[in-house]
Order: structure tokens, then sequence, then C-alpha cells
């Protein structure tokens, strides 16, 4: 397996800068919902994040997260944007909502607790802050240790098959979270911790071939669905 460029990051960074810039940017409004979402309701983040302070914490794997595309993933074909290819990312909407709508339809078989979902309005500055957070902490960190340690391992494995082992290892971690923090029946768990596990993948692809944006947005789709329309109407429907 090939070795990174050392010279890698600081070229990326001085071609990129535009790029940061918007990755910054995009940091910024996300730390601006999470201050107006914290000082509303602190319960909000103290579900998923505990007593963590979440502007610490967002701002802390924000700038970790913005390092790591700088100095590592790029050397490995991620990026935070690719050229062109924002737009082109967007055919995986489609697949994104049929995610959402499985989702929606295990709620409701089996009708999941009636605080699993932030309340509206508050959701709308929520969702979109946590899945920031939520895309750097399930995605990127762990898929650059992943590949660096890999790196240092399979040295003599192609290239290509070592990042698709890493983004199917890194894939696993949210679904297992996520079915370890909630309680379901044996049937509704095998289907959740499948789609999102696909979900997860269908992420990564779009991350690895579009950039780190396009998956944030794909996940803003989601929760969209999920979390603020579905939990909103589930209130009215489900009980």
């Amino acid at each position: 397996m090939s070795q990174p460029s050392e010279n890698m990051g600081a070229e990326d960074f001085a071609g990129n800068k535009f790029v940061n810039q918007i990755y910054l940017l995009i940091l910024l409004v996300v730390l601006a919902l999470a201050y107006i979402s914290f000082y509303t309701d602190p319960s909000h983040f103290a579900q998923f994040i505990g007593d963590l302070n979440p502007l610490l914490a967002i701002s802390i794997t924000g700038l970790l997260g913005l390092m790591i595309h700088v100095f590592c993933l790029r050397s490995f074909g991620f990026s935070i944007l690719k050229s062109g290819r924002f737009t082109k990312s967007l055919r995986y909407a489609w697949l994104v909502i049929l995610f959402a709508i499985v989702a929606i339809l295990v709620d409701w078989k089996i009708t999941l607790p009636i605080d699993i979902n932030i309340p509206f309005p508050d959701s709308l500055l929520f969702y979109p802050a946590i899945a920031f957070m939520v895309e750097l902490v399930f995605h990127v960190i762990p898929l650059a240790m992943a590949l660096m340690l890999a790196n240092r391992i399979f040295k003599n494995i192609d290239e290509e098959k070592v990042t698709f082992g890493c983004i199917l290892l890194v894939a696993i971690i949210e679904p297992t979270f996520q079915i370890l923090m909630d309680s379901y029946p044996i049937g509704a768990l095998i289907v959740t911790w499948l789609n999102i596990l696909l979900f997860n993948l269908t992420q990564l692809f779009i991350y690895k071939r579009y950039g780190f944006i396009p998956m944030y947005c794909s996940r803003l789709i989601y929760y969209s669905i999920w979390h603020i329309a579905w939990g909103y109407f589930r209130l009215d429907i489900l009980f």
C-alpha cells in the first residue's frame, strides 16, 4: 500500500482554501444553532453527550475534523468537497429518503418511545447541529484512525481494498451504537441495524466520491424526514 505524501496536507490546504473557508462557515452556523438550542433547553444535548458543553464539543471536533482533512484524509482520497461534484451527489437523495421511510415504518409498527425525537420547533435548531458532530464522531475521526493504522499494517495490499475495508468497519459503528442505546424487539432490531448500516455505507460512499459536505447534507435530509417531520406528526398519529 502506498505511503501518503508528507507534503500532501500543506499543498491541499493551500489549493483548497475556499473549500476550507466554507467548512469553517458551516461550523460557525452549526455553533450558532447549537448555542440557541442549548440555552433554550440544555436537556436536548444532554440526551446525547451527557454533561459535555455542546459548544465546546462541537468546536473541538469541528476543528479536529478540518485538521484531519488537511493533513490526513486528503492523501487517501477523502476531502471536504470535491470540485464540481456537489450537485452530482444529490442523485443519492432518493436512497437517503428510502432509509428514512424504513425508520418511520419501524416506528409505525412497534411504536418507539414518545420522546425519541426532540420536539418541534426546537428540532429545527438541534438536528442540524448534532448532525455535524455525528459525522465527525462516527465517520471522519474513526475513518482517519482506521486508514492510518491500516496503512501501516497492510502495506502490500491494494489501497482501494484496504480503504473499502476501513469504510465497512466504520459503517458498523453507528448502527451498533444505536441499537445499544435503545430497546427493540428482535425483528425491529435487525431491520434497524441493517437500515442504519446501509445508510452509513451510502454516506461513506458519498464522502469518498463527493466530499464531507455532501455527506453532511445527506444526513440533513435523513434527519429532516425522520427526526423533524416525522417527529412532529408521529405525536398525533401514534399517541
